[in-house]
């Protein structure tokens, strides 16, 4: 609490030095539209077109920003949604609890009140990645496949928490809740970084920081009672490169990390686990590249399926891979 707390603070003075230059300089301008959601407004930059509709959801503290790059990757031959879940980057704060089901449901409103039609591929990053499960499960009808990167587990605290006694969490031992994620937000362009150094140190997102995490455990045994999943395709993309420090306890939670995500794959029968080796835990920043390419490669297997089937004409929506 006393990390927490001094962060609290550290970004208010922040707050209160950067954010009148930031509004002059136009680094607060969001880039895409906003849309009512439960009695506040929600953000969401959609772009392309094509039969399917990515949906992309970050981490705790992330924002629609961190996808700036997978975007650009894509370009306009595939549809492309990345929103700010509420208190985040330029949404407004939620109303209702921070929870993966509250979450979904939020997420699901946006998307019927925008007028972004399904099949949808779920892409969730790290917390995220508790977003795309529930939100597959909960609506299976419109889920084409999920893509996980680095995702949460609902096991990874009590898993890992076996080797971190008690004293290292009074003296601030490794938190299997808090992903070490290094700088990868360098890898934007010079706007990007100064746009999520901006929306990142606003109070309302060090709440909605704070909220997730106090429901962490709650969002993860829905996402634990969650099943089954709809029998579509899982692809799992875990960082290849190590972040927790190189000790005992460093190396436990590394190969923890990398069983759980393991066992992602195996959510359906139609599941692949894919090491992303040149990543940290911010594989949409380290290799967006790598990314574009297993979006693309899902939605040629989706319309290869479904035209075999006869289902619809893929072309309808415009749009070729």
């Amino acid at each position: 609490m006393l990390k927490i707390s001094l962060l609290i603070i550290f970004n208010i003075y922040a707050i209160t030095s950067t954010t009148a230059q930031a509004e002059i300089d136009g680094i607060g301008l969001p880039q895409g539209r906003f849309v009512e959601v439960k009695q506040h407004r929600m953000h969401l930059d959609c772009s392309g077109a094509g039969p399917v509709t990515v949906v992309v959801d970050s981490g705790i503290g992330g924002s629609s920003i961190e996808w700036f790059l997978v975007r650009e990757s894509l370009g306009e031959s595939v549809r492309f949604c990345a929103y700010d879940r509420a208190g985040y980057g330029w949404s407004d704060p939620g109303v209702a609890s921070r929870t993966t089901k509250n979450i979904s449901h939020e997420l699901r409103m946006l998307l019927n009140n925008a007028g972004e039609k399904p099949p949808y591929l779920m892409v969730g990053h790290s917390f995220g990645g508790f977003t795309a499960r529930y939100f597959a499960y909960r609506f299976p009808n419109d889920v084409m496949g999920l893509l996980l990167v680095d995702a949460s587990h609902p096991d990874q605290i009590s898993r890992m928490n076996k080797l971190v006694t008690g004293t290292q969490k009074r003296t601030g031992g490794e938190n299997p809740l808090q992903m070490p994620k290094g700088n990868s937000v360098e890898n934007l362009p010079e706007l990007q970084q100064l746009q999520a150094g901006f929306l990142n140190s606003r109070r309302k997102a060090i709440f909605a920081q704070m909220d997730e995490i106090k429901y962490f455990q709650q969002s993860a045994e829905q996402v634990r009672q969650a099943m089954p999943l709809p029998n579509i395709p899982v692809l799992v993309v875990t960082r290849g490169k190590q972040v927790w420090p190189e000790n005992k306890q460093g190396q436990f939670m590394e190969k923890t990390w990398l069983d759980l995500q393991e066992s992602l794959s195996a959510l359906t029968i139609n599941g692949r686990h894919l090491l992303a080796t040149q990543s940290g835990h911010n594989i949409h920043l380290d290799q967006p590249e790598l990314l574009s390419d297993q979006i693309r490669t899902m939605i040629r297997s989706y319309q290869s399926a479904v035209l075999h089937a006869g289902v619809v004409d893929l072309n309808q929506d415009g749009g070729s891979l």
